[in-house]
């Protein structure tokens, strides 16, 4: 048996239950709810991937397309296109509910608190990285010190074991260390001059811009670079004005893809129109040299995927030839 109470997770413990196999998730910003775990098998490496390259049956949430699309067919039905209701969620009968931020089920939860769901026997699982984070009005969080992926394979492992596959989590752990020591062993020592900025959207595109503070798991794909961040604040993700940016003039301008299109600036065309049009930005050194580049806005956040980002700048910085 398992030892987890009603609010599992590293911000909680003890107690114990069966491997869960009904869990919901709720990382909603970027895409719709869903209920993550495959019917009828482990959530890790379903069969039909078991013959497909590594990159593409890392962990439960798939970093390639066509992995992606192989998990999406064993899913169960959307919960809902943005956050979802209380009731949708337990109308589940979840077994589990995993949450990636403490907006959507915590102290003031947009969707309920931890209590409400414990209250009704549904475990809740926080991610460790949103943990112990301060929180701002749009839910986006504030860290005191940088975030590490040490708290990713903490989470790894923690769910591994939550559905019964600790074996496989472990296998995952080392696999994303490698590729993480790979992606440092690639630039580390050689991008101290280089500045990354990363823009997430914004509610305008030509206003204040959500860009990576100095803290986030964006920083820390800097800081594992040996890059510089060009923000100076411990806001995840603080609402900068261009004219501030332009005075950074950063080296790389990193811009995320999502799937939603709930502000103006989720597009990375319009972002990338924005930039070569604006009479202020199209003078940064960054837009003015080509060197824009394109990443999917989870590895941009403390997920799976921020190996992936790991990966995608450093390949940037040796394919614009910065590395000294």
């Amino acid at each position: 048996m398992l030892k987890v109470n009603k609010q599992t997770a590293s911000c909680q413990g003890g107690g114990e239950r069966a491997p869960a196999r009904r869990a919901p998730a709720l990382p909603c910003p970027l895409k719709p709810c869903e209920t993550r775990a495959p019917r009828g098998s482990p959530l890790l490496n379903p069969p039909e991937l078991s013959s497909a390259p590594p990159a593409e049956r890392t962990g439960w949430a798939f970093q390639t397309a066509s992995g992606r699309a192989a998990i999406s067919r064993r899913m169960a039905s959307r919960l809902a296109d943005s956050m979802p209701s209380f009731e949708a969620v337990v109308a589940r009968d979840p077994d589990l509910l995993a949450v990636q931020f403490q907006s959507s089920v915590g102290p003031e939860g947009r969707v309920g608190t931890r209590a409400q769901f414990a209250d009704l026997g549904v475990p809740t699982y926080v991610s460790p990285a949103n943990c112990g984070t301060g929180t701002r009005g749009n839910g986006d969080s504030n860290r005191g010190a940088l975030y590490s992926n040490n708290l990713l394979y903490q989470e790894v492992e923690e769910l591994s074991r939550i559905f019964g596959v600790a074996d496989r989590g472990t296998e995952l752990v080392a696999q994303l260390k490698a590729r993480e020591a790979a992606a440092r062993d690639r630039v580390q020592g050689r991008a101290e001059e280089v500045s990354i900025l990363y823009w997430f959207s914004s509610a305008e595109v030509e206003g204040d811009a959500w860009v990576a503070g100095q803290t986030g798991a964006s920083a820390y794909i800097n800081a594992t670079l040996g890059a510089q961040n060009v923000i100076e604040t411990d806001e995840e993700w603080p609402l900068v004005g261009w004219e501030t940016i332009a005075a950074a003039d950063p080296t790389v301008i990193v811009i995320g893809t999502m799937d939603r299109r709930n502000q103006s600036a989720d597009d990375p065309e319009v972002k990338k129109a924005f930039m070569a049009s604006d009479p202020v930005v199209r003078e940064l050194d960054a837009v003015r040299e080509g060197r824009i580049v394109e990443m999917d806005a989870q590895a941009m956040n403390p997920t799976l995927r921020t190996i992936q980002g790991l990966e995608v700048v450093a390949g940037a910085l040796e394919r614009f030839d910065l590395l000294k």
